[in-house]
């Protein structure tokens, strides 16, 4: 039985997928447990990417005929961190908080933040997947 054309179009949605998410930090504070400082722990991401590539590992968009469809995944900047003794970014007001998390991202172009004790040191990676 031939495939119809919603069956195509879902396939070729799958063969194309390409998912880019970026600035991501996750932080917890803990001001209870010391209350002469802030404990703070959390991790953060820079970039993750999944691109459809061609078997040579550039991106492309997949042809419909396509038998094998590679994918490449890239991990920018991931890490883990504590933090003893931190300012507890979440009693700073307006958007300053956003601001404060956003510069503790790692990147790959700039030196990682020194009030960060690190579990996970920043670190990126390449997955290729046929």
């Amino acid at each position: 039985k031939p495939d119809t054309f919603t069956e195509k179009l879902a396939a070729h949605l799958v063969k194309n997928l390409q998912v880019k998410i970026q600035d991501i930090h996750v932080r917890y504070e803990d001001a209870e447990t010391n209350q002469s400082s802030v404990i703070a722990m959390g991790a953060t991401l820079h970039t993750l990417e999944l691109k459809s590539t061609d078997s040579n590992w550039m991106p492309c968009v997949v042809k419909e005929t396509a038998t094998l469809i590679y994918k490449l995944i890239e991990l920018n900047c991931v890490s883990i961190y504590w933090t003893t003794y931190a300012q507890s970014l979440s009693d700073l007001p307006g958007d300053k908080w956003m601001i404060a998390m956003k510069e503790q991202i790692a990147r790959p172009d700039v030196e990682p933040p020194a009030i960060n004790t690190y579990l996970l040191q920043p670190m990126s990676a390449v997955l290729k997947v046929k």
